[in-house]
């Protein structure tokens, strides 16, 4: 089995991306390590949640 870990970035902090946050988190090789979007309050969100 392949332990390799994937790290992934979302852009823009809309509606769509918890459903990938989600995703990202349920996967045992996968790792949110950036969050950005054009209005910084969206990205400093996601971060003050505790995702990142």
């Amino acid at each position: 089995m392949d332990t390799r870990q994937v790290r992934f970035a979302i852009l823009g902090c809309g509606k769509i991306p918890q459903r990938h946050m989600d995703a990202i988190e349920n996967s045992p090789n996968a790792k949110l390590v950036a969050v950005c979007d054009i209005i910084e309050e969206r990205a400093e969100e996601l971060i003050v949640v505790g995702v990142i």
